[in-house]
């Protein structure tokens, strides 16, 4: 035997784990395949997680359910809605193109020099892709995008409601009074802004990302600001003028540790 197989038999039997076989045999895995089963089991769900995630899916299709069962386009005050349904079909018609970088894009009934995605981004466009590549119509694209949207900001209100020391029903309550604001109702029931809805989704992790930063993980809070900024930027500049403050205040909130608001909520999201 030469001087190595001893070294060589020990570095193999520390880098497999062993795992009954059958008939008396034993077979091996490699360590990380315990590793990644051990962190499977550790993301699983409880009931409770997935009891909080369907109430805020049912929360979000309840807030767009009428737009969701409709066939055809409904005609709408300023003919918005129309507008919107235009930016998902103008955008999926620049990617059949090649124009992977979406253009600038004027509207019917706009002053011809001032394109709509000057304005508004292309987020509005971007959220009804999907959609539209699956085979849907561009309105029924549109509605989809922002149900999602809409089940997507309710978890970012869950989750400020849950770092904030809320227990999980009182974290659904705060995403339901958020989702049945009056303003944010009558905005897309009334003035079917999809633009001005879509910001309203993303709202809630500006929040989030300042309670991140606030409970001693600034970086967290910055990296999810940031990303909230990029998504207002694309949706509403208006919107966008919270992003910075959201940013304005985080500046000193990272520069003192963990501040006044130190405490951490107990449990799990």
């Amino acid at each position: 035997m030469s001087s190595n197989q001893p070294r060589l038999a020990a570095i193999s039997a520390s880098s497999v784990q062993a795992w009954p076989g059958t008939l008396g045999a034993e077979r091996t895995w490699p360590d990380w395949v315990g590793r990644v089963t051990d962190a499977l089991k550790r993301a699983r769900p409880s009931a409770m997680q997935l009891l909080a995630a369907v109430a805020l899916a049912l929360l979000g299709i309840a807030t767009t359910a009428q737009f969701l069962t409709l066939s055809a386009l409904p005609a709408t005050p300023a003919n918005d809605l129309a507008m919107h349904a235009m930016m998902v079909e103008g955008l999926l018609e620049g990617f059949r193109s090649g124009q992977w970088l979406p253009r600038l894009l004027s509207a019917p009934g706009h002053i011809p020099d001032i394109p709509v995605f000057q304005y508004y981004g292309f987020m509005t466009g971007l959220i009804g892709l999907p959609g539209v590549l699956l085979g849907l119509s561009p309105f029924t694209a549109l509605m989809a995008g922002l149900t999602v949207a809409r089940v997507v900001g309710l978890g970012g209100v869950y989750l400020v409601a849950r770092l904030l020391g809320g227990n999980r029903s009182v974290a659904v309550l705060a995403a339901a009074a958020y989702a049945l604001t009056p303003y944010l109702i009558s905005n897309l029931y009334g003035r079917v802004d999809v633009a001005e809805s879509l910001a309203h989704c993303e709202l809630p992790f500006l929040v989030l990302g300042l309670v991140l930063a606030l409970k001693g993980r600034p970086a967290a809070g910055a990296a999810v600001i940031a990303g909230t900024v990029a998504c207002l930027a694309l949706t509403h500049p208006i919107f966008l003028l919270y992003g910075a403050v959201a940013l304005a205040v985080l500046t000193p909130v990272a520069g003192s540790g963990r501040g006044w608001f130190a405490a951490t909520a107990g449990g799990g999201i």
